[in-house]
């Protein structure tokens, strides 16, 4: 087989891949990954092509929405039978979840999204707030997996991460651990969940009335 001349468009023993320059990648577009049969990489390689010059002819026009960016999946999700049918509790903490999510990668093509890249948002998380990460990483790990069904990526790059753990209902925090949990709820944009420990935490009230 000749060789490949399209730009933006490289070939690997693994497959094609879609590679745009930081310049293209600045008006909105990112790398995608194209499979191994070459006339069907060729074709999408060229239609991706000519929606770039049809940007940088005018840039308001912004990069194509086929429905590939995290933030589309998380839509779909959130259609989906398999959040609908989550209870109402369940739903609300999974939202705040998926929030994060969105603002983390809600711009970026589901396909581009690494092993690499998850574990490394996954240390900044575990820096603040590890129970907090790992809700957040399980929420992930689910969104990608709709995802892996939907047929937009190959391996689910947030499976088997060794998430941390919460201790047992004997387990009291620290006041220290309290401040903690607060301050990262705040900075997460959440303080209704600050006030909720705070209030548990020195009144010793049940949940129920804490919520309430």
């Amino acid at each position: 087989m000749g060789r490949v001349s399209i730009p933006y468009l490289r070939q690997t023993p693994s497959g094609f891949y879609w590679e745009p320059s930081r310049k293209i990648r600045a008006l909105g577009f990112h790398p995608e990954a194209l499979g191994k049969d070459t006339p069907t990489a060729m074709r999408r390689a060229k239609e991706l092509n000519a929606a770039v010059e049809k940007t940088l002819a005018d840039p308001r026009q912004g990069p194509p929405s086929d429905g590939s960016t995290v933030g589309d999946v998380i839509k779909r999700y959130r259609a989906s039978r398999a959040y609908t049918r989550l209870a109402a509790r369940t739903r609300r903490g999974y939202d705040q979840c998926l929030d994060r999510i969105e603002r983390w990668a809600g711009d970026v093509d589901v396909q581009t999204v690494s092993r690499r890249a998850v574990k490394a948002w996954q240390a900044a998380l575990e820096e603040k707030a590890p129970a907090f990460a790992a809700a957040i990483l399980r929420v992930l790990r689910i969104v990608l997996g709709h995802a892996l069904d939907e047929g937009r990526i190959e391996i689910n790059p947030a499976m088997r991460l060794r998430l941390h753990t919460a201790g047992g209902r004997g387990e009291v925090w620290s006041p220290d651990e309290v401040a903690r949990f607060c301050a990262a709820a705040i900075e997460a944009g959440h303080p209704s969940m600050a006030l909720a420990v705070r209030l548990a935490y020195d009144t010793a009230q049940r949940e129920g009335d804490v919520l309430k």
